[in-house]
């Protein structure tokens, strides 16, 4: 997870006094933002911010009483809704801030825009009558031709709202019943409409994966969860959150706002995790509310208030300093335990990654305590200038304990040699149909092992390979050449028999 470096991109119209909050609803690819203004939660000023720092644009059509872009693809086209007072209408502002009603374009009285991909279709809805419960439809909008193209709900859920569009111009949404009492999310893919799945629940944004986000309850209740959800794949994957979404990137990484202790904060939630982004943005002093949209680079548009309980709109970048991973995480591990316990059994080594796989048959109880005892000190003072990244990888550490010590009860008996199973695999996870040359050379003993000719189509296994107190088995496959099929077209898989995990085992490069 990352810490990040913060902006304050609220707009210089914006007056803290009289406002209550400046929105960057829309974030693109250039760090462009695109949202409105609130004066007393009731009159909205529609802006595009084209370069963080720089004046933003203030726009609305002509004769809008108030007006609000929700998003902006990265050829700077924002797309939002302006209202004359009674009505409602969709709207765009092009490259160079001209701005273009959409009323004509979707013929309705009512309507708005909620998405806009990086091709120029604008998705959004419309009614066909004045009354808020009156007949709904979705609406494609292709900002350069002006075709249109309209969908509507289904039989039990008649009334049609999109809220997103991704770049293959897959559209998500919710559907309601006309009296507003049920709803299901939808997708609308090729023409056709379909239901997410069948509970009760709102689709808020889609990436070009075609995996959403969306939540089960509209509210962030004060008491329980309001069920925010990652849908990948046909499963359904919980934020753990009492919060709601806003988007997601194409790293499945999902922005939003949430409430603990009644304290609203703004989240991420990434790899299976949640995060109060105020924690992760130790540099600022405001306290985020709402993130609103996140691109693909990690940067994130977000709002919240200061000390004085004025309103900011804020950017978040990645700091280049502090990023880390779970994966990283888990590297640093691996390397400093084999520093720690001065021995390669510890470790496989998969190009030059470090994975750890060894339970260290060859120390006692208390050396195994001491090993790790010593790698959390090093994670200690490595991190002691933030709790954030020092707290991943000791929560790795303590996981990686976890599982030496359940290895450790399947201690094999002493004396036996090493064995190494392999699996030569091809591009399309298939068994390799050809042969193989392998050779093992231990690295600090004369034991080498050449085999020629070896069928790859089935698992390898070599046994008997030596042991020593230091040093490890060095093992190299080389694929024979065939007409149809290259070495670099096909990957190994390594599987290490119990048989090399006693006293003294070495590393395995492959």
């Amino acid at each position: 997870m990352s810490v990040y470096d913060a902006i304050d991109i609220t707009p210089p119209f914006f007056d803290p006094d009289t406002a209550s909050f400046p929105n960057p609803y829309g974030l693109n690819a250039n760090n462009q933002t695109a949202g409105n203004t609130t004066t007393d939660g009731d009159f909205y000023l529609a802006y595009v911010e084209r370069k963080p720092g720089d004046q933003p644009v203030a726009t609305m059509p002509q004769q809008a009483a108030f007006a609000s872009l929700k998003a902006i693809n990265d050829q700077g086209i924002a797309v939002g809704t302006w209202s004359d007072g009674n009505r409602s209408h969709p709207f765009l502002v092009d490259p160079q801030n001209n701005v273009v009603d959409l009323k004509e374009s979707v013929v309705a009285l009512r309507g708005w825009a909620a998405d806009v991909n990086n091709h120029g279709i604008i998705v959004g809805g419309i009614r066909t009558g004045d009354e808020d419960d009156s007949p709904s439809r979705g609406f494609l909008l292709d900002g350069s031709s002006g075709d249109v193209q309209f969908f509507d709900g289904f039989p039990d859920f008649p009334l049609c709202s999109p809220s997103a569009i991704n770049n293959a111009g897959d559209v998500v949404g919710t559907c309601f019943k006309t009296d507003f009492s049920d709803y299901r999310p939808f997708k609308f893919s090729q023409g056709q409409l379909a239901k997410l799945f069948d509970q009760k629940a709102y689709a808020v944004d889609i990436n070009d994966q075609g995996h959403v986000c969306g939540v089960f309850d509209s509210l962030i209740v004060t008491g329980g969860n309001a069920g925010p959800f990652l849908f990948v794949d046909g499963q359904i994957n919980m934020i753990p959150v009492n919060g709601r979404p806003y988007a997601l990137n194409n790293h499945d990484q999902v922005v939003g706002t949430a409430m603990a202790d009644l304290t609203s904060f703004a989240f991420i939630y990434d790899r299976g995790a949640a995060y109060d982004l105020n924690r992760l943005t130790p540099s600022s002093p405001i306290q985020m509310v709402n993130a609103y949209d996140i691109n693909d680079a990690g940067a994130i548009a977000t709002s919240g208030l200061d000390s004085e309980s004025h309103g900011h709109a804020l950017l978040l970048t990645p700091s280049p300093v502090f990023r880390i991973n779970p994966q990283s995480i888990l590297a640093l591990v691996g390397t400093i335990l084999f520093g720690v316990t001065e021995d390669g059994g510890g470790l496989i080594y998969f190009g030059r990654k470090p994975v750890p796989i060894d339970p260290w048959g060859w120390l006692s109880d208390p050396q195994i305590d001491r090993a790790f005892q010593m790698a959390t000190s090093i994670i200690q003072k490595q991190f002691r200038g933030d709790v954030i990244v020092m707290q991943q990888a000791l929560d790795q550490l303590q996981a990686f304990k976890v599982t030496v010590t359940e290895a450790r009860k399947k201690k094999p008996e002493a004396g036996s040699n090493i064995c190494l199973r392999l699996n030569v695999v091809s591009a399309d996870e298939t068994p390799f149909r050809g042969t193989v040359d392998i050779e093992c050379k231990h690295q600090t003993l004369s034991d080498r092992r050449q085999l020629r000719k070896v069928d790859a189509s089935q698992t390898i296994a070599i046994r008997g390979l030596m042991r020593a107190p230091h040093g490890g088995v060095q093992t190299g496959v080389a694929a024979r050449e065939r007409t149809t099929e290259r070495f670099h077209d096909h990957r190994i898989q390594v599987e290490v028999s119990a048989r090399c995990l006693g006293r003294r085992g070495g590393a395995v490069e492959v």
